[in-house]
This record gives C-alpha cells, sequence and structure tokens, in this order.
C-alpha cells in the first residue's frame, strides 16, 4: 500500500509535532523565569523559537528513527535483521510517496513504542501506516 512519508503528525491541537522541545513548553518555562514578559514579546519569541526549535515531525522521520534506533532488549538482534531495518531506514528516509508491504509496517510498529515515549507519536504513526495515503497531487 502507498503512503506518504512525507505527511506531518499533527499533535491533539492539530498542528505538527516539532522534533525536540515544544514551543509552548519552552513559552512557558521563559514566562515562569522572566513573568514581565509582554504578549508582543511572547509572540515574537514564539515565532524565533518556530525557525529554530526544529523541523515538523514527519512519518518518514518517525520511521526512520525507530527502524534506525538501538533497543536494549534487541542487543542480540541479528546482523540480517539489522541489514533489513536498515534498507527500509535508508528507502522511507527518500520520503515522498512510497509502497509499504505488510512485513515491513510490521517491521516498523513495535518499534514504535521502543522509539518514542508517550501514547501520542506510536498511536498516530501506528495509524498513519494503517491507511493508504491519496495519490499526491502535482503542484504548479
Amino acid at each position: 500500500m502507498k503512503r506518504n512519508f512525507d505527511e506531518q503528525i499533527l499533535g491533539l491541537d492539530k498542528q505538527p509535532v516539532r522534533a525536540g522541545a515544544s514551543l509552548q513548553s519552552i513559552a512557558k518555562a521563559i514566562s515562569v523565569i522572566w513573568p514581565k514578559l509582554s504578549t508582543e514579546l511572547q509572540k515574537e519569541l514564539g515565532a524565533a523559537m518556530a525557525t529554530e526549535a526544529g523541523k515538523p515531525l514527519t512519518l518518514g522521520a518517525a520511521c526512520v528513527s525507530v527502524l534506525m534506533g538501538a533497543y536494549h532488549d534487541e542487543q542480540s538482534l541479528p546482523l540480517p535483521d539489522r541489514a533489513k531495518r536498515m534498507q527500509l531506514a535508508l528507502r522511507l528516509n527518500d520520503g515522498g510517496e512510497q509502497d509499504l508491504t505488510p512485513e515491513e509496517r510490521d517491521m516498523i510498529k513495535p518499534l514504535l513504542i521502543k522509539g518514542f515515549g508517550g501514547v501520542l507519536i506510536p498511536v498516530v504513526v501506528a495509524e498513519m501506516l494503517e491507511k493508504e495515503t491519496a495519490p499526491l497531487k502535482a503542484v504548479g
């Protein structure tokens, strides 16, 4: 089934999840430390942080991250299995619309919990892996 590995992962607020610290957590920390920060200055700071805090996390980046991860319970994972993961990660790293076999999907899904803490990212990525995406439309 085809999936768009450039598709952004959205949070509960329907905004792209960013790799690294969230802008909201950084803004809260700053406002606690510097309570007299004006609303206008907070907005300017938020805009500046948006360019520095990291790119939106995509389906491809999340999959590559878990495929390339080192997990404590897999220290004795055979080399051929590691090579399969690396080959898939290299392919998905190219992004765009790609076919993903059920076997490849099943290789990624158990790694999501190991690679990402919490609930949001593993659940959203697993759902994205299950659905087939609509064909990409050319822009122009």
